[in-house]
């Protein structure tokens, strides 16, 4: 799927070199799309909240891996493209599922209505989705599986 977000990488920037020397308070910054201030597009920036500087820090950490992060996830879904290998049951099933339904978060899909779907002919589970099977055929249809 094309990514409808601005491509990464991004960057923690200290406010400072973005909004001028007024916003040097610690818990200030901006994520941009160049380390160089003076080249980035700044794509959020947060003001001071001196009690919580360490957090909004860390914050913007995970903000600026954030494309890094949903390139890694979708790798995991493109590893794991047949359904009957995962196994909700097991930990890998478990990072799969959980990985699929943070990507189709990123990407502004909305939630899935059940953790995991079934199918009521074998009971072949398939992740996150808004409707089970009732037969094999079914479920062999939409995902191969």
């Amino acid at each position: 799927m094309d990514a409808k977000h601005t491509p990464g990488p991004w960057f923690v920037l200290p406010l400072s070199t973005t909004m001028g020397a007024e916003a040097r308070e610690p818990g200030s910054f901006s994520i941009g799309t160049s380390e160089d201030a003076g080249k980035a597009n700044i794509l959020c920036s947060r003001f001071p909240w001196l009690e919580c500087a360490d957090e909004m820090r860390a914050n913007a950490r995970l903000i600026a891996a954030a494309p890094e992060l949903l390139k890694a996830l979708r790798a995991i879904d493109d590893a794991f493209v047949d359904d009957s290998h995962v196994d909700a049951d097991t930990p890998t099933g478990r990072a799969i599922i959980a990985a699929r339904a943070a990507v189709s978060k990123a990407e502004g899909f909305a939630k899935p209505r059940f953790e995991n779907v079934f199918c009521s002919q074998c009971g072949g589970e398939f992740g996150p989705g808004n409707s089970g099977y009732s037969h094999c055929e079914d479920h062999r249809k939409a995902t191969g599986a």
